[in-house]
């Protein structure tokens, strides 16, 4: 009796394990959106757009107001818009962001019918957005933008070994789309003069895919996420541990160390030959024009900003220092370009 009941108990446990790991997939995929992966790594896991956000035909109101970001969104730091004489809060926040406003209770609310952000693939990446914009608009969608270090596991597996420029029409990541006919990579757009338009449609490079399952973690479009570093050029610029202490970031310059833990790099080098973390870069600021005449509320950020982003990634356009390790904080989080995207995530169902 003893015998059948043991070997009853084994037949029970092998076809529970057979099930489990016959069906581990699907049931992964249900912590998730349809649209989503799922990332468990480091003791974490969660959910990220399988591809970087684009626009749909969903309309919905948001609000972005004066929640602790706001000012920042505005570009309060920039050391620009409240130093010079000409220019005003108001004035830089319509010029800056375009953006229309009410006053309300002495707090300045945008108000704005956007499309919802999607997941979906063969689509053009959203761009031109700043940090807090790509925040909100994933909260339209019932998400969030995804922490620095949750966007670095999710990338994970994704090919970062770009020295060698793909042949045309390759599938490889989007890294070398410099405008030239031989390099264009499959999905790429040429426009007048033959010039390349820079990103490609979402999941088009079918081998640039992380070991979840994420798409374009490499190249494309840079991606923001969620955190900020503060500080300044002359002390250096600080991330946060996640346990309340800081982390300095580095000189800028290729990576020679980083932390797997916190997703951040933690020294650098100048030394082109230097390939540890495949060429991967970070750029910390860039000498902008800043004469008065060049003025343009946000122009000088890149200098002056005492917040700043983080974007990872790399673009269309950053060639073998694009990469997982890549992550730049030189623009503040009210800065928006026509190769900066995003992509959302949330915690499972």
């Amino acid at each position: 009796m003893k015998k059948i009941l043991f070997t009853f108990l084994v037949t029970v446990i092998f076809l529970a394990f057979f099930y489990v790991t016959k069906n581990k997939h699907q049931m992964i995929r249900s912590y998730c959106d349809f649209d989503m992966v799922y990332v468990s790594d480091f003791g974490g896991n969660f959910c990220i757009d399988k591809y970087e956000a684009s626009q749909s035909d969903t309309i919905k109101k948001i609000d972005l107001n004066n929640d602790g970001d706001f000012d920042d969104f505005m570009g309060k730091y920039s050391g620009i818009i409240y130093d010079h004489k000409d220019y005003s809060y108001s004035k830089a926040l319509k010029e800056e962001n375009n953006l229309d406003f009410k006053k309300l209770d002495s707090s300045l609310v945008r108000e704005s019918n956007v499309k919802v952000p999607v997941s979906k693939k063969s689509q053009e990446p959203w761009v031109l957005v700043t940090k807090y914009e790509s925040d909100a608009y994933c909260k339209a969608a019932d998400k969030r933008l995804p922490t620095n270090k949750e966007w670095y596991l999710a990338a994970q597996g994704t090919p970062d070994n770009n020295f060698l420029q793909p042949e045309k029409n390759s599938e490889s990541c989007n890294v070398w789309n410099f405008g030239k006919d031989p390099s264009l990579p499959k999905g790429g757009l040429l426009s007048i003069g033959n010039m390349a338009k820079g990103s490609i449609e979402t999941g088009t490079a079918a081998s640039c895919k992380s070991k979840y399952g994420a798409y374009d973690m490499v190249g494309n479009v840079w991606e923001w996420v969620s955190e900020v570093v503060l500080g300044d050029m002359d002390k250096g610029f600080l991330a946060d541990d996640g346990k309340g202490d800081k982390v300095k970031w580095p000189d800028q310059g290729y990576i020679t160390k980083y932390s797997d833990q916190l997703g951040i790099p933690l020294e650098t080098s100048q030394d082109l030959e230097n390939k540890k973390f495949n060429g991967d870069y970070t750029y910390t600021f860039a000498d902008n024009n800043c004469s008065d005449k060049n003025i343009d509320g946000y122009g000088c950020n890149k200098k002056t900003a005492k917040i700043r982003g983080i974007m990872r990634g790399g673009s269309a356009v950053n060639g073998g220092a694009a990469g997982i390790y890549r992550a730049d904080i030189d623009d503040a989080p009210s800065h928006s370009f026509n190769l900066l995207g995003f992509r959302c995530a949330k915690n499972p169902n």
